[in-house]
C-alpha cells in the first residue's frame, strides 16, 4: 500500500513529460515562412512552392540571358550602326538594286534614336527598310498623280510638253529650262507655259550669254543674232532631238 502512491506520481510525471514531448513536435512540424517570402510562392499547410520559386529562377535566367545576347548586337556608340538594308529584302529591281545614300541628313538622327533605345544591328536595319517603303509609296503616289495631270492635257500630251520644254530652251537656254522644268507637273501648269508662249510669240526674249548652248560651232554668234524667234526655236528643237537620239 506504501507503494501506491509514489508508483502513481511516477506515471504521472511520465504522462506529463509524454504529453509535453508531442506538444513540442506539433510545434515543430507547423511550416515556418522564410522572411521576405512572397505570397505568391507560400501556402500555409505545405510551406514553401520550392516547385513554383525554381520555376521563377529559371524565368528570369532566360530572360537575362535575352538580354545579354541583345546587348551583344548593340553597338558600342551610334556610329557603329552599318548602313545597309536586311539579307531578307527583296530588291524591286536586281539590276538597280536600292542602296542607302550615306550623305541622308537624316541617318544621324536615325543612328542617335537607334542607340538611345539601345536598338540592335538587325533592328536598324529593319528601321531603314520600314523608311525606303515608306518612300517608295510616297513616290508610286506621285506617280500616279502624275499620270493622272498627263492624261487631263489629252492624246497630245506628250506633244504639248515637249513643246514647252522646246521652247523654254530655246527662250532661256537648256540651263534655267531645266529649273523651270522640275516644277512642271500638273496640267495647270503645262498650260500656263502655253499661255506664256502665246504671249510671247511676237517676240522671244534673248537668252543670257551663259545659256546660250543652243549654239554651237556650227554657227557663229553673229549668226545666231540675227536668228528669228522662231528660227531660234527651230533651231532648240533640232538640238534637243540630237540629244534625246544620244542618250
Amino acid at each position: 500500500m506504501s507503494d501506491e502512491p509514489g508508483q502513481e506520481q511516477n506515471q504521472q510525471q511520465q504522462g506529463d513529460q509524454g504529453a509535453g514531448a508531442e506538444g513540442q513536435q506539433g510545434e515543430n512540424n507547423t511550416p515556418q515562412r522564410p522572411d521576405n517570402l512572397p505570397d505568391d510562392f507560400w501556402n500555409e499547410e505545405t510551406g514553401v512552392d520550392v516547385e513554383g520559386l525554381l520555376g521563377q529562377r529559371n524565368e528570369l535566367a532566360a530572360f537575362k540571358a535575352e538580354r545579354d545576347s541583345h546587348a551583344a548586337q548593340v553597338p558600342e556608340n551610334a556610329d557603329g550602326y552599318e548602313l545597309k538594308l536586311p539579307d531578307s529584302f527583296e530588291q524591286p529591281d536586281p539590276d538597280n538594286p536600292v542602296e542607302i545614300n550615306a550623305d541622308d541628313p537624316r541617318l544621324p538622327v536615325a543612328r542617335e534614336f537607334a542607340h538611345e533605345n539601345d536598338l540592335s544591328q538587325a533592328q536598324f536595319e529593319q528601321l531603314l527598310e520600314l523608311d525606303h517603303k515608306f518612300q517608295a509609296a510616297e513616290a508610286e503616289k506621285l506617280n500616279e498623280r502624275l499620270a493622272e495631270e498627263k492624261k487631263a492635257l489629252g492624246s497630245k500630251a506628250d506633244a504639248r510638253i515637249d513643246a514647252v520644254e522646246t521652247w523654254l530652251a530655246a527662250t532661256v537656254g537648256t540651263e534655267h529650262a531645266g529649273a523651270l522644268l522640275g516644277t512642271l507637273f500638273t496640267q495647270k501648269q503645262v498650260e500656263a507655259f502655253e499661255k506664256i508662249m502665246a504671249v510671247a510669240k511676237g517676240g522671244t526674249p534673248k537668252p543670257s550669254g551663259g545659256d546660250r548652248d543652243l549654239k554651237t560651232d556650227e554657227i557663229s554668234d553673229e549668226e545666231y543674232e540675227a536668228m528669228s524667234p522662231d528660227q531660234r526655236l527651230v533651231r532648240a528643237r533640232e538640238i534637243q532631238a540630237k540629244k534625246r537620239q544620244a542618250a
